[in-house]
């Protein structure tokens, strides 16, 4: 009834999937894990896709592959007792033996010539990991390896408790083989997240404009205060059979006559246009999940990068006697090549 004309403005195709292959992160998996894939897996799928019914009929079959590198199998645990010693804590929870075997003496969650690590999420020791020395599964406690930085700084550090282990710390335990129970728990997690993203790109990102019927409005609204009928981030269900559309878009925009409040222009739209702001954030963002992905941020891992530059650099030598062993400080270097390295 107030429906007074809509059209499709804009229909793009980009990033329209119908079938998509989830995978999810390498880590705590074993290496003959689901025919020996190297990442989850959604479950019980043979072929490690899911698809749209509806948008395949429409489109045809557009394949795309994501990866979760956030979905792996893991348990979060919490300390529950501190010991005397740093570099022990007790997680009362832990439901599994980390040192189990299964009778042969082959374990069933270490791997064989890695140290299993516990990475520390909150507390004073969060972002760094530590090997596990030893596990007592009767008292559910751990013993980690202390390290020191370049600083000298020992991590956990027995006499400051800036550097210590703290009640309620939660951790995740990273380099091992986990149980089946939790490797179910994550496909069925990377499933629901799969399911997530291709509904979401499963059909054209579109944008409509809306001439609404101000003799409609006028009936319904008579005699009322003249506040906005519309408002900005209201949906509306859209049906559009050419293109397979059926879901409610927001109103992103509206124009509302001053001389004759009840005529409206609606401008639906369920794509999000970044300003200057969102996009600096959602660079950090994607740079902080570079990060994480590739452990940038892990200090064992870059106190080991330091510590292997440096002794890199104390093994360069000049084996021609070619350069000159004055150092060069400018201020600025502008070239168009830079040559590294000896003539021989």
């Amino acid at each position: 009834k107030q429906l007074y004309e809509i059209k499709r403005q804009t229909v793009s195709n980009k990033n329209i999937i119908t079938r998509l292959y989830a995978f999810g992160s390498q880590k705590n998996l074993s290496s003959n894990y689901r025919g020996y894939s190297q990442r989850l897996k959604i479950p019980n799928i043979a072929h490690s896709y899911i698809e749209d019914a509806t948008a395949l009929a429409a489109f045809g079959r557009i394949e795309a592959t994501k990866i979760f590198e956030d979905i792996y199998p893991h348990r979060t645990g919490s300390v529950t007792a501190l010991s005397s010693s740093a570099y022990r804590f007790t997680d009362s929870s832990m439901d599994f033996d980390l040192k189990a075997d299964d009778g042969n003496g082959n374990t069933l969650y270490l791997i064989a010539g890695t140290n299993a690590k516990i990475h520390f999420n909150t507390g004073n020791l969060a972002g760094y990991e530590f090997e596990v020395m030893d596990y007592n599964h009767a008292a559910r406690e751990f013993t980690i390896k202390q390290f020191a930085d370049e600083r000298g700084q020992a991590f956990p550090d027995p006499n400051n408790a800036a550097f210590r282990i703290g009640m309620g710390d939660q951790y995740v335990i990273l380099d091992i083989m986990m149980p089946q129970t939790y490797i179910t728990t994550a496909e069925a997690e990377l499933l629901a997240a799969a399911q997530t993203y291709l509904a979401q790109n499963c059909q054209p990102r579109v944008q409509y404009s809306l001439k609404i019927d101000k003799m409609y409005l006028r009936q319904l609204y008579s005699g009322q205060a003249t506040a906005n009928v519309y408002n900005i981030g209201d949906s509306v269900n859209v049906t559009d059979t050419d293109i397979g559309v059926n879901k409610a878009i927001r109103i992103r925009a509206f124009t509302r006559n001053v001389l004759d409040p009840y005529e409206y222009d609606l401008d639906l739209n369920d794509i999000q246009e970044k300003g200057i702001l969102q996009r600096i954030i959602a660079s950090t963002i994607e740079t902080e999940k570079a990060l994480a992905i590739n452990q940038l941020k892990d200090p064992v891992r870059a106190m080991r990068s330091w510590k292997s530059t440096r002794e890199l650099l104390d093994m360069v030598f000049d084996p021609d006697g070619y350069f000159n062993g004055e150092k060069i400080n400018p201020e600025t270097i502008e070239t168009i090549m830079l040559s590294v390295g000896t003539k021989s």
